[in-house]
């Protein structure tokens, strides 16, 4: 089976669930649904399954999507002897034609069912059915490829299984799709997936954005910086003057606090302004620091 669609989890979750519903409607009890077999099978293997189990073709007949739907003897007994509300054993030498045709209406459900919730076909009109694949000649080409899917109403680890009375064999159908248009819905299913990602982590960055242009940080006008040993700090006293060789009057660097600590971002001149201290700019600031803001 293609990697493609095997690790598709919506494809399977979403076909486990409606099979389970499914089942639910058919049969009454809730049974759990696993899928026991997933691989590509030729159209002439199809075919011969259809002279060993109960199998089921559209009308109209189409290409792709859903292609055919088989049930094994135990699953068609017990709809039956629920319908006909009679012990499963009454009917085991019933003939099969009489169980083909009880069998019509789950048959039908379930292909309507499927349909409609994996898109991978045209809609289905009101009136179709579903018939005899016998009755329809190369209804299934040889040269098919469909992916063949098998599935089992038992749950695991259950040592009663088939939870229904008189029914000690578990039912099970298979499923035959056209590879390249489930292939399709599989893609269709990991581009959505990846748009509503994409659109959540813009929304994320966006909302980030806002905040860290609402945050805050703290400058700082430096006169002058100056290297001191530790010893020589520790023996300051109130009075000391210290020479600042490097410090112009009136000029000051303007300083950002930064995770790699206080950068100087562009250059100030000291003065008043409406009566308070102030800081006018006399240089652009450092271009490293304005694309930073410019990329938040």
């Amino acid at each position: 089976m293609p990697p493609q669609l095997l690790q598709c989890q919506p494809l399977w979750e979403g076909l486990r669930g409606l099979l389970e519903t499914w089942a639910k409607q058919t049969f009454g009890d809730e049974l759990p649904a696993s899928f026991s077999d997933r691989s590509l099978i030729a159209g002439k293997g199809v075919t011969e399954q259809f002279s060993e189990r109960f199998g089921y073709i559209c009308l109209p007949h189409s290409a792709v999507g859903l292609r055919a739907i088989t049930f094994d003897r135990f699953a068609v007994t017990r709809y039956a002897s629920l319908r006909l509300k009679q012990p499963a054993d009454s009917l085991e030498g019933s003939p099969d034609l009489f169980l083909r045709l009880m069998a019509d209406r789950p048959a039908r459900e379930l292909w309507k069912l499927i349909t409609d919730t994996i898109a991978i076909s045209a809609p289905l009109p009101e009136d179709f059915s579903v018939v005899d694949p016998a009755g329809v000649p190369d209804a299934i080409e040889a040269d098919a490829r469909l992916l063949k899917v098998v599935v089992s109403f038992v749950a695991e680890d259950d040592e009663e299984g088939w939870l229904l009375e008189g029914g000690e064999v578990p039912p099970e159908i298979q499923l035959y799709f056209e590879i390249e248009s489930l292939k399709a819905y599989a893609n269709a299913i990991e581009a959505s997936a990846a748009a509503r990602l994409k659109a959540g982590n813009n929304g994320q960055r966006e909302h980030m954005r806002k905040n860290l242009r609402r945050s805050t940080i703290g400058l700082d006008a430096v006169l002058d910086r100056l290297q001191m040993t530790i010893a020589d700090c520790s023996r300051l006293q109130v009075g000391q003057v210290i020479e600042l060789p490097g410090a112009e009057p009136g000029v000051l660097s303007l300083c950002a606090d930064t995770m790699n600590g206080s950068v100087p971002i562009c250059s100030g001149e000291l003065g008043t302004w409406k009566g308070q201290r102030a800081l006018k700019l006399k240089s652009s600031l450092l271009e490293s620091f304005v694309q930073e803001i410019s990329e938040i």
